[in-house]
């Protein structure tokens, strides 16, 4: 078992596993402008270093932040739900390690918004995302 261990440790430290794992996850969810998944940068990641497009949002557990954020609390939940519920049921593959440090929500971009992608897989400017 320790052997099992050590291996299944190295992997998930391999950073590259993660970033494989990011662009799974965003092309899984390139549709729903609902879910945006930070881009990886490949160039300055490597085994020990996982370079990522900074987001700013909202801790999921800080009411008054996303208040702030222009974000109404009660659309987090089903939102949430609906996009584990997804990786789940329907893509099978889930990404994942769901704490407050990780899920940010934030209103969702108008098209052609700084990151480009008009918050993940269309349009936007309406509603949370996560």
């Amino acid at each position: 078992i320790i052997g099992e261990f050590e291996a299944s440790t190295r992997e998930e430290l391999d950073f590259r596993n993660e970033a494989a794992n990011a662009a799974a996850c965003a092309a899984l969810f390139a549709a729903e402008p609902r879910v945006h998944v930070p881009a990886t940068d490949p160039s300055l990641s490597g085994e020990r270093v996982l370079t990522m497009e900074w987001v700013d949002g909202a801790k999921l557990d800080d009411p008054a932040a996303l208040l702030a954020a222009g974000v109404q609390p009660a659309e987090v939940a089903p939102l949430l739900t609906a996009t584990f519920s997804a990786m789940v049921f329907e893509h099978g593959f889930v990404h994942c390690d769901p704490h407050a440090g990780n899920l940010l929500a934030r209103r969702m971009p108008q098209a052609g918004a700084r990151d480009g992608r008009g918050g993940g897989g269309g349009g936007g400017g309406g509603g949370a995302q996560l």
